[in-house]
């Protein structure tokens, strides 16, 4: 199936009046099928192989693109340390999701 097969699918959806949030994103070296399927969907939870597998300054450059469609809303998966948390924080993915997170609340 490649993305005009896929970009078929999410349009039918969307007419039928769901909201379409993809899981487990991580398209870093191809934003250009990414944003063809951007206009289709309200969310996208990037995957946690995405911080495990891609060096930080492609995952930079993939929020800061994905920034630019605001609409989008973005749940950051993988948050393992201090370091990925904060790096979802300032490209302002506020909603993430990992170890991390249980660790520092069970600290108190």
């Amino acid at each position: 199936m490649d993305t005009n097969d896929v970009q078929i699918i999410l349009d039918n959806i969307s007419q039928a009046g769901f909201k379409i949030l993809l899981d487990d994103i991580d398209m870093v070296h191809d934003t250009i099928n990414l944003a063809k399927l951007l206009r289709y969907v309200v969310g996208l939870k990037l995957s946690a192989d995405l911080v495990d597998n891609t060096t930080y300054p492609k995952i930079n450059k993939l929020l800061r693109f994905l920034k630019n469609y605001n609409q989008c809303f973005l749940i950051g998966e993988g948050t393992s340390t201090a370091e990925i948390f904060y790096l979802y924080l300032n490209h302002g993915v506020l909603a993430q999701q990992g170890w991390h997170l249980d660790k520092e609340k069970n600290r108190k």
